[in-house]
């Protein structure tokens, strides 16, 4: 008697460490399948090159002017290059105007995108979809949350064995509370 309950609480031990697991594991690929997309895009902007111009005929040596006017020439695009890099990376998957992010801003969000989609994370009933297996359904954190103006959002959810996507107005009170509302869901 007391072996099988200590292989019944074995076996309900290692189908939990199982499910972890698996959870985990989608959770790396699905980091892992972001990474490898995010890569590509700043490798596709770096791909862009600088049209250097030919050297005229007056220039008859190497160390001339028109070289060092080459090498400004490509530090100047690097930069621009970085800084375009810089600026997609804090406005990644956020569509929000300027205007509306200083608005956000004024409401009390001093990080407009970062507080909107971890207010979201913090509500899964607003998630009407029950979960499987045991599974809880909650919003994919991170760049799974797409901000767009007006006052919208658009989410990914998932309990590791489901998922879908929703659409969401939300609405910014005074002291920077964040009121969701549910507009559209689907069911993958």
């Amino acid at each position: 008697m007391r072996s099988r309950r200590l292989l019944v609480l074995l076996l309900i031990a290692s189908s939990a460490l199982g499910a972890f697991c698996a959870v985990r594991w989608q959770t790396a690929e699905r980091r892992e399948r972001a990474t490898k997309a995010w890569t590509q895009t700043v490798m596709d902007s770096l791909i862009r090159t600088l049209p250097i111009p030919t050297p005229t005929d007056a220039l008859e040596t190497r160390d001339s002017l028109y070289w060092v006017w080459v090498a400004t020439l490509g530090q100047l695009q690097s930069r621009r290059w970085q800084q375009e890099v810089r600026r997609a990376w804090t406005t990644r998957r956020t569509l929000l105007e300027p205007f509306d992010v200083d608005e956000l801003r004024r409401r009390g969000l001093a990080d407009p995108a970062r507080q909107l989609r971890d207010s979201l994370v913090a509500h899964p009933e607003l998630i009407p979809v029950e979960g499987v297996l045991g599974g809880t359904m909650a919003f994919v954190p991170g760049e799974e949350i797409l901000l767009f103006s007006p006052h919208y959002a658009f989410a990914a959810f998932e309990d590791g064995h489901i998922g879908g996507h929703m659409l969401l107005r939300f609405g910014v009170e005074a002291e920077g509370r964040v009121f969701w509302e549910r507009l559209w869901v689907s069911q993958d």
